[in-house]
């Protein structure tokens, strides 16, 4: 469809194709393969040359695919608090949706791990949640349900742990 309209406007030397590049950042989860999604926009590249005799320049914008399991954000536990018996354990941060807004927006995941001082070696499940006093500042969410609760299994930490 964008070589539709490249033929359209003779002008054009650059196409962008812009960015969207999925980008696995849990274990398990796959990210694009720019081999597998190159082949056949090359191609097309190549028949329009050969069609119209103009070879058009190709821009991607792969910002999030190159940066985004390229730095981790580092918070410190504020707060450790139980409803109960029948409840839920969970830690507050001293960041949350202000520095990592995905979780809150669409329930996206990202990778969670905590560092206490006292490494007992117990796991213990947590809702975590960030500093700001917004219902949606969860960061863990349900996969793709921001506004649903999901406990993640964490070593056991104190206020003051990482």
């Amino acid at each position: 469809m964008s070589l539709d309209l490249c033929r359209r406007f003779p002008d054009v030397v650059t196409l962008n194709l812009g960015g969207g590049y999925k980008v696995g950042r849990m274990i398990g989860e796959a990210s694009t393969d720019l081999g597998v999604v190159g082949a056949p926009v090359k191609a097309a590249f190549e028949a329009f040359a050969a069609d119209t005799g103009r070879e058009l320049r190709l821009e991607i914008e792969p910002g999030t695919f190159l940066l985004a399991n390229a730095c981790s954000l580092l918070c410190g536990v504020q707060d450790v608090v139980t409803t109960g018996a029948a409840g839920r354990k969970f830690i507050k941060l001293d960041a949350g949706m202000t520095e990592v807004l995905r979780p809150s927006l669409y329930g996206a995941q990202h990778p969670l791990v905590t560092i206490p001082k006292a490494q007992t070696g117990e796991f213990e499940n947590y809702v975590v949640v960030g500093h700001c006093c917004e219902s949606g500042d969860l960061l863990t969410p349900a996969p793709g349900e921001p506004e649903t609760i999901a406990e993640r299994s964490l070593s056991k930490v104190e206020i003051g742990d990482l």
